[in-house]
């Protein structure tokens, strides 16, 4: 697809930049060359049809050698000066003398003066700071709304504004100006951009701010004004700029026509009247075009956009004529007003501000609110912070007033009690400023501070629903309380997968089947869930439904997302009935109710979900039931097992429920009898072996993976790997069987005690002896299993028992003293390895990360090749577990824990010679590359049993030393649900 074509506009806008940008570099330039420096030779011209007359002297200039009213003949023997004035001054050095010539009273007078250099006026550069301004602005808007004939205009006004800052800037480094750089000059001001600004802005205000075609006087007004300025202002201005030439032909023509160019010079140029008053009339002429249309206009928005475009031309103008006026009456000198010139030009940056504001703003908060408000408050800040200074000012006029008296005879003499009531009118007053200011600030600022008090409290009003409608009609009412919109609609989807809606409307004039009939919309808020302005934000749009908003009076759109960011409703909410606009905060409290919203109609679904769930299941349940199959019931609060017919749990009284839909007795030979535990992957129950009557542990896979065929291989490999063990530290399969077409069991040799991780909870850490016989007993099954060719892949505490029975009759001392049997369990992830073929039997994806997070050593995380050290890197965790209490590779998030495997290494605490014995062997357990880790578990006990054993320093109190807080208790990668890696704990193979 061909990106869009840009209108011819934005590439007039484009190069328009580009040669402001150049002119912009020279001007800096010139600036920076000469900054401070003005050639002053003490007196000022003005122009007349007869020629150039002295107008001013300068008290500390030339006073007594030149006077007011004498008229330039010729400047360093040059009669042209008597035309073209005193720009030859260009030619002459500062610091150098010059000769002049004057008619004074009918007679000649030469007079040598010095051309002096006048160093201090550092406030030109303010010229380019506004320059640069409107520049940004009027591109700016230019450019993001070209299609706007109204925003073109006001972008082109304000670029044209820019250059003719950029003019003001290089007036004080001017004369200094030789070579090229005054050919530059030349040729921006002879372009008189700037003759075109007064016309602009009285085209603009004509049609401001609807761009309403105006009647037809004012439409000749506005291009007889255009007129004048093109054929008359501007020619006169290139004429009268002339006196600047660079060119010896341009010169001696002017000096040669002197009517011609006086004429021109009083028409347009600064030195006469005519621009002055021509650009007057254009001012005036806007001015009452704005009345007018500010007359006519219907809509309070659009009033106050006039109301802004007026107080930010008002402020900017204001410290110009107020400086004007003072220059006028000599009230200030004329250095003192061109020192002040630039800061008054400073105040012009209001005018694109208040124009932006008025053109890009969807709603405005009234101008006439903010300023009564403000000057509200600052009077009230002002007056409070008169009160506090007043004590202040009367104790030390007191003081001043006799200096010589003692603090004693301040406080005791005479009036020494108000001294003392004024030194406690002072401390309550420091003592109370804090709370009179916020008290003050929360009398200016109540209204909006309630509001956002309400909206708050609103997001958790909305979390304890739990009905949608009392939700909506919750929202309509508190939201129309307190922003007070002309309407408010709330809609959500009347299901979860249904494209209608339900809900809330307080003008009733809308209903969800009018919202369900705007696709586009639908679509549009699905892919963005940002609150969007009506009509900015929905320009995408097609044109009916941008009509159907529009007729509603929509002004703000709020869209409400579920947990999964699917659109599962919508706020739509009417201007305010205040017609200010909705506020930043607003808008954020608004985002967090349509929120909580959200949360709200997922948790109402999840339940139905939940519900509907249930009765499906005891539907099926009582089905099969009603075929006889003899269905398992389990008491919910101890775990035993009965027959379908039982109704009631026998030790307990509890009402049995149906769990799984299985039958009791397990391929008619083992009869399920107590659970022992939960999960996603089915449950584990204590059983009974009918034919050889023992007790055995069912392990049933059902639930989640009912039918899963990848899982039902992993459980079926499960039973092979395991049923091939027989060692007394593993714990041995008995059978393998399936259950109906999409579930199966695994018959087990039923352990009791408690698991690893039991014990460590229990004490934390563990004495380094008993420890020693643990893994002495972990080690050896393990290495029982690896010379088997099967790899464990998920060794942890949990996955391993400690079993200490203890006998009928046997003494409590005895039976501490027994020696606990450790057992190895749950080869669910195990990798069988075929020595002879060199293959793996594996059904997961290759390069699949398997484990736990937290013990897998970092090829199984990046997928790399597995082998018996992935075990033993399991190992190196569980020892650090064990005798600290804590793991060493933590964080607050899978990610973080991850990032502490891969990246960081652990030591033990701890001195002594036998924990860094201790640590070294940790070392090659927790290696990063399985190559410097130990080759075989019989290596690893060899060392590390004896190591343990040697260790008695270490105990509970070492284990507070150098555990470390675990916030994420690590996360089965692939659990024993038989799921793949999840997305967010996903990792990149190991490309090694």
């Amino acid at each position: 697809m061909s990106a869009p074509r840009r209108p011819p506009f934005v590439w007039l806008v484009v190069l328009l930049c580009a040669v402001y940008v150049a002119y912009l570099a020279f001007t800096i330039h010139a600036v920076a060359t000469y900054y401070g420096d003005v050639k002053d030779p003490g007196w000022l011209l003005r122009a007349t049809g007869d020629g150039w007359f002295v107008s001013h002297v300068d008290a500390e200039g030339p006073a007594g050698t030149v006077e007011v009213g004498d008229r330039l003949v010729a400047l360093n023997g040059d009669e042209r000066a008597a035309v073209i004035g005193t720009s030859q001054f260009r030619d002459v050095d500062g610091g150098a003398s010059y000769r002049v010539d004057f008619e004074r009273r009918g007679q000649r007078v030469s007079l040598e003066l010095p051309l002096s250099i006048v160093r201090g006026r550092l406030l030109e550069p303010l010229f380019l700071v506004v320059s640069v301004a409107f520049l940004l602005c009027g591109a700016g808007l230019a450019v993001l709304r070209p299609g706007d004939p109204q925003v073109r205009l006001i972008g082109l006004l304000m670029i044209v504004v820019a250059f003719t800052s950029l003019i003001a800037a290089l007036s004080p480094p001017r004369p200094f100006l030789t070579g090229w750089q005054r050919v530059a000059y030349y040729a921006l001001v002879v372009s008189n951009v700037g003759l075109l600004a007064m016309p602009m802005a009285f085209h603009l205000f004509n049609r401001f701010p609807d761009w309403a075609m105006p009647s037809r006087p004012w439409r000749i007004a506005q291009w007889l004004l255009y007129a004048i300025g093109i054929v008359v202002m501007w020619p006169a201005a290139a004429i009268a700029d002339l006196g600047l030439a660079v060119f010896e032909p341009a010169t001696q023509f002017l000096a040669a026509h002197p009517r011609l160019y006086l004429t021109s010079v009083l028409t347009a140029s600064s030195a006469g009247s005519g621009g002055f008053f021509y650009q007057g009339v254009c001012l005036v002429l806007a001015l009452v075009a704005s009345a007018r249309n500010y007359r006519r206009l219907g809509s309070e928005g659009s009033r106050r956009r006039v109301r802004w475009v007026l107080a930010g031309l008002t402020v900017a103008l204001i410290p110009f004529i107020v400086l004007s006026l003072a220059r006028a009456t000599e009230w200030i000198s004329l250095t003192k007003y061109h020192l002040y010139m630039p800061i008054t030009f400073l105040a012009m940056l209001f005018i694109p501000a208040a124009i932006v504001m008025a053109v890009w703003k969807e709603q405005l908060f009234d101008i006439r609110v903010l300023v009564r408000r403000g000057l509200q408050y600052l009077f009230a800040r002002a007056a409070l912070r008169t009160l506090f200074a007043l004590p202040v000012l009367l104790l030390a006029f007191s003081i001043l007033s006799n200096p010589n008296r003692t603090v004693a005879q301040i406080l005791t003499q005479g009036s020494g009690w108000i001294n003392v009531v004024l030194i406690g009118a002072i401390a309550v007053a420091l003592q109370s400023r804090q709370t009179l200011q916020t008290s003050l600030d929360r009398r200016f600022f109540r209204e909006a501070y309630e509001q956002e008090q309400v909206l708050s409290r609103l997001i958790d009003e909305v979390r304890q629903r739990e009905s949608l409608s009392q939700v909506a009609t919750l929202v309509g009412a508190r939201v129309d309380s307190v922003l007070h919109p002309a309407s408010l609609h709330i809609f959500y989807r009347a299901q979860e997968r249904s494209d209608r809606f339900d809900g809330h409307s307080s003008s009733g004039a809308v209903s969800g089947l009018q919202l369900s009939a705007q696709p586009a919309l639908l679509r549009l808020l699905e892919t963005d869930d940002a609150i969007r302005d009506v009509p900015a934000g929905i320009e995408r749009l097609p044109q009916a439904e941008r009509a159907w908003l529009m007729n509603l009076g929509v002004r703000l759109i709020a869209p409400i997302a579920g947990t999964r960011d699917r659109l599962v409703g919508v706020l739509l909410l009417g201007e305010r009935k205040s017609e200010e606009p909705y506020s930043a905060t607003d808008r954020r409290l608004l985002q967090g109710i349509a929120a909580q919203i959200g949360l709200v109609y997922e948790n109402q679904h999840l339940k139905e979900r939940v519900r509907r769930d249930a009765d499906v299941r005891r539907d099926v349940l009582a089905r099969l039931d009603k075929g006889g199959l003899g269905l398992l019931k389990e008491c919910p609060a101890c775990g035993r097992c009965y027959d379908s017919v039982s109704e009631r749990c026998d030790a307990d009284g509890a009402e049995l429920a149906l769990t799984l839909p299985i039958e009791r007795t397990l391929d008619g030979k083992y009869r399920l009898d107590r659970a022992l535990g939960r999960g996603g992957f089915g449950a584990v129950y204590e059983a009974s072996d009918l034919r050889l009557q023992r007790p055995v542990a069912a392990k049933v896979m059902m639930g989640s993976l009912f039918g899963d065929q990848t899982a039902l291989r992993r459980f079926e490999r499960e039973a092979r790997a395991a049923a091939k063990i027989d060692h007394p530290h593993i714990t041995r399969v008995h059978d393998y069987g399936t259950v109906g077409s999409g579930g199966a069991f695994l018959i087990m040799e039923l352990v009791s005690g408690n698991t690893w991780r039991a014990e460590l909870q229990h004490a934390r850490a563990v004495a380094p002896s008993r420890a020693a016989e643990w893994f002495r007993q972990l080690l050896d099954g393990l290495q029982f299993a690896h010379g088997m060719g099967i790899v464990h892949r998920d060794l942890k505490p949990e996955n391993v028992m400690i079993v200490s029975p203890k006998p009928d009759g046997m003494l409590r001392a005895e039976a501490d003293q027994r020696v606990e049997t450790v057992k190895i369990m749950d080869f669910g992830l195990a990798k069988v390895m075929d020595a002879g073929a060199g293959a793996t039997e594996s059904v997961t994806v290759a390069g699949t990360a398997l484990g736990t997070i937290g013990y897998m050593a970092p090829e199984a995380l990046t997928g790399g090749l597995v082998d018996e050290r992935t075990d033993l890197f399991a190992i190196g965790v569980m020892v650090v577990e064990t005798v600290t209490g804590a793991r060493p590779f933590t964080g607050a998030t899978p990610e973080q824990v991850l990032t502490a495997l891969l990246r960081n290494d652990y030591h033990l605490p701890g001195a002594s010679p036998t924990m860094r014995m201790l640590d070294t062997i940790v070392q090659r357990c927790v290696a990063k590359d399985p190559r410097d880790r130990y080759a075989s578990a019989s290596e690893l006990a060899h060392e590390l049993v004896p190591a343990l054993a040697r260790c008695e320093g270490i105990g509970p109190g070492a284990a507070q030393e150098g555990a470390q807080p675990v916030a994420f208790d690590g996360a089965t990668v692939v659990t024993k649900r038989e799921t793949e890696i999840s997305k967010e704990h996903a990792l990149p193979k190991n490309r090694a």
